[in-house]
Formats: C-alpha cells, sequence, structure tokens
C-alpha cells in the first residue's frame, strides 16, 4: 500500500472508529443499503483524484456524500477551519431565513446555530438528490423537528435561476462548481433584497477538477467579488495542511479558501 492511501485509510478510520461519528455513520450506511467497502473506495478515490468522475456527476453518489460528511469530521483539517468561519460569519450576521447554495452535505452552522434557533431557518440548495437523501438520515440525528426549519430546493445553477428573498445567501466552495460563475452570482445580487448579505469562499490557486474558474490570488477574487456586485466586509483565509489535506500536494502547498462576507453594493 502506498503512503497516501495508506494516510487516507487513517484519516477515515480515525472517524469511522469513533464512538459517535462512527457509530452514526454505520447507522446512516445501513440504513440506506451502503456498505462501509464503498465508501471507503469512494474516500480513496476521490481525495486521490483517480476518480472516474470528473465532473459534477461525481457527487450523484450516496457514498460520495458520505465522504463530504468524513471530511468534516477529520480533526486538523482544513474542513473542520471552514466550518468555523462559517459559523462565525453566519452568527454575525444574525439572519432568519438562509439559502445554503451546493450545500453538499450539513456543516456544523447548521447544527450549532439553525437547529438551536427558535426562529432561523434555512434552505438546501443542490441539484442532486443524493445531497437531499444524506442529508435527511444526518439531520434526524441532530434534531428530531429539523423538518420545522430546514428545507431543500432542487436546482442547477447552470439553468436556474436562484434568486430569492433570503436574509443570507451562502455559496461555500461552491460558485466555481458552475459554468459561469459571475453569470450565477451577479443574478442572485440583483434579485437579493437590498439588506440581503452573502457569504462566498472562493479557491485561491490553480484551477482543481470540477471547477470552471480559478483565481491565482487574493486580489483577483476580491475584484471578481466586488465585480458582481458586492461590498466585502470582512473577508478571512482558511489554507490547507498538506499533511492531512492531501489533495494540496497534487495541485499547490498554497492553495487555501478566502472567505468573503459581503453586502450589496449601493
Amino acid at each position: 500500500m502506498d503512503t497516501e492511501k495508506k494516510k487516507l485509510l487513517g484519516m477515515l478510520f480515525s472517524v469511522l472508529d469513533h464512538h459517535v461519528y462512527g457509530a452514526r455513520i454505520r447507522k446512516i450506511a445501513g440504513s440506506m443499503h451502503l456498505s462501509l467497502m464503498a465508501i471507503q473506495e469512494e474516500f480513496v478515490r476521490y481525495n486521490l483524484g483517480t476518480h472516474d468522475a470528473i465532473g459534477n456527476e461525481v457527487y450523484k453518489s450516496i457514498a460520495n456524500r458520505f465522504v463530504l460528511h468524513i471530511h468534516n469530521l477529520i480533526d486538523g483539517s482544513w474542513h473542520q477551519d471552514r466550518q468555523a468561519v462559517i459559523t462565525k460569519f453566519v452568527s454575525e450576521v444574525n439572519a432568519k431565513n438562509v439559502i445554503d447554495v451546493g450545500f453538499g452535505v450539513p456543516t456544523r452552522y447548521v447544527e450549532d446555530l439553525v437547529l438551536q434557533s427558535d426562529d432561523m431557518e434555512v434552505t438546501f440548495l443542490d441539484m442532486y438528490d443524493s445531497a437531499f437523501a444524506f442529508s435527511e438520515h444526518l439531520l434526524d440525528f441532530w434534531s428530531s423537528n429539523w423538518r420545522d426549519k430546514i428545507f431543500f430546493k432542487k436546482i442547477n445553477m447552470d439553468l436556474d435561476n436562484i434568486c430569492g428573498d433570503y436574509d443570507l445567501y451562502i455559496f461555500q466552495d461552491s460558485i466555481e462548481h458552475t459554468k459561469n460563475p459571475a453569470k450565477v452570482l451577479r443574478e442572485t445580487v440583483m434579485g437579493a433584497a437590498n439588506n440581503a448579505r452573502f457569504i462566498i469562499s472562493l479557491p485561491i490557486g490553480p484551477i482543481f477538477p470540477r471547477h470552471y474558474m480559478e483565481w491565482l490570488g487574493d486580489r483577483d477574487a476580491r475584484l471578481w467579488v466586488e465585480g458582481c456586485g458586492l461590498k466585502i466586509e470582512k473577508e478571512q483565509s482558511v489554507y490547507t495542511k498538506p499533511e492531512v489535506d492531501l489533495f494540496a500536494k497534487q495541485i499547490d502547498p498554497k492553495y487555501h479558501d478566502l472567505y468573503f462576507l459581503c453586502s450589496k453594493q449601493r
């Protein structure tokens, strides 16, 4: 077994062997008739970049949603740091009606903020049924009444308009998966209320598989966001840790996400 695969499996089983997370994942997998071996194989393929699916279709599979969730549970990974930034920004906005565009899987802000609030709602938007199927099972563990405040909306951002009356729009590593990111963001900003806020994360570095746009530096990202009609209020970088986030070795050790908290330009 090569070194990278061995490291990946070690990280995978650090989650699967966890007395809470591992037991939960096993129960969800069983209820969805998915083997742990299928999850393991998807985890290795996805993280080593050896997947047969080279486009967004990789996210169609239920196994991939388990992989995305497991990423969020790996100690010391940038995925955990990213969740912390999103949770901080969401708490600062104090929004009541949120849309999470291309959400992937529910993350920490949902468990820590949305489900603990009396008057906060979130709409999860994705183009694949796998996102909703996995999320239903995970949310059942987080709350018995999640359906009162969490809603699903199936939309293909390349084809459909996502505008709506929301206090907060979240694009966490999702806008670059559309074929025309600037068009999607501009139209969303134009259709949003004047007091709407936006949280956007952009990958900074060489273009990555399944992405349609690249930003090679922080300045490029700032100019692009402002060019889409947004005013940047705050920003924060989240750097990968190549010893944990092995995918970063394949592209650039300095690869990072740049998070923006924005409002509409007036």
